[in-house]
């Protein structure tokens, strides 16, 4: 068998390099600044087939003819971890993303996004694993099953659009709805942007939120409300 280092089981981009984006609400960056990065558990996000088995893990499995309680056992583990894995997910892109402030950052409001890499994303948080989610078809797709934990690192096809880069961890003590996570935000954050056709003071806010914090970034209007040349 195969021996893989925890980087190649969870999908660990090899290259550290790319681009990722964070869109939240503002009240959510300010949270971001001042308290730390927060995570997410698992059950309670919308896609109710976030870490289970496939469709295609429980047909091999019954092509080969395992008994049925077997495969029940990984269900019954799928569920009851489900409650203990909290999530902070990003968006993989070298540019800005017009769908990802409409879905991702909250409806109307005041939206924020934030511009870092994996590598900076991984360097700033102690004991939590990166992963470049992969996007399958469960119907028929067969999900290794060499470290279970690795069902936490797949998607439906459906939401292949997200392009998600995913920091997680395992918390088996606790069933908080969310955990928030100390980082050095100075050193994650390498720019700020604000989305597009937002009117007032946030700008300003912002900026005055990173002084009074003792960070200086970068903070700038989305490109997408570039003027186009006609």
């Amino acid at each position: 068998m195969e021996n893989l280092t925890v980087a190649e089981t969870f999908n660990e981009p090899k290259d550290l390099s790319l681009s990722i984006w964070r869109y939240m609400p503002f009240n959510r960056f300010e949270s971001l600044i001042k308290e730390g990065l927060y995570f997410r558990r698992l059950d309670l996000l919308e896609d109710s087939f976030e870490g289970s088995f496939s469709f295609g893990n429980q047909k091999i499995r019954e092509s080969i003819m395992l008994p049925a309680s077997n495969f029940d056992k990984l269900k019954t583990f799928s569920r009851e971890m489900r409650k203990h894995i909290y999530i902070s997910c990003w968006h993989i892109n070298d540019c800005d993303s017009y769908a990802m402030w409409k879905i991702y950052s909250g409806r109307g409001g005041e939206r924020v996004s934030i511009k870092t890499t994996a590598r900076k994303l991984k360097e700033n948080l102690n004991h939590v694993i990166i992963s470049q989610i992969k996007y399958i078809d469960y119907g028929s797709y067969n999900i290794p099953e060499t470290n279970l934990y690795n069902i936490f690192c797949y998607k439906r096809k459906a939401f292949d659009y997200e392009k998600e880069l995913r920091a997680w961890f395992i918390e088996p003590e606790k069933h908080n709805k969310g955990i928030t996570r100390k980082i050095n935000v100075d050193n994650l954050i390498e720019e700020i942007y604000i989305a597009p056709n937002t009117k007032g003071d946030l700008m300003h806010r912002i900026k005055t939120l990173l002084k009074n914090n003792r960070l200086t970034k970068p903070v700038k209007q989305s490109p997408l409300d570039d003027k186009p040349l006609y």
